[in-house]
């Protein structure tokens, strides 16, 4: 299961045309509507905007084995670098190609 938290309906649809009939995946649109979900649903991988989660301690807590990726535009570095300490593993910047999408899927998928 993948969950997309992300503030824009754009860029979240095009996630979600990249990930359909490939896997069961949830957009999101704001943290607390997320975190209800993360907590009652196993979740392998988490898309988000650092705008959303400033640290990812409380979601590692419920489940140490998700994979956490930023989802970032150009300006985000500052946000990107607190969520690589936090524990994201990976960057995702905006805007990208289908073929980035999915080799950051590959590379946290292993």
């Amino acid at each position: 299961m993948i969950n997309i938290l992300c503030k824009s309906k754009l860029v979240s649809h095009d996630l979600a045309d990249i990930l359909a009939n490939k896997t069961k995946f949830a957009l999101f649109h704001d943290e607390q509507e997320f975190s209800k979900e993360f907590r009652k649903n196993l979740v392998d991988i988490v898309i988000y905007e650092p705008d959303f989660i400033e640290n990812l301690n409380s979601y590692r807590k419920i489940n140490s084995h998700t994979s956490f990726i930023v989802l970032a535009s150009p300006g985000d570095e500052p946000k990107v670098e607190k969520a690589l300490c936090s524990g994201a593993c990976a960057i995702l910047y905006k805007p990208f190609r289908i073929e980035q999408f999915q080799e950051v899927l590959a590379f946290v998928s292993f």
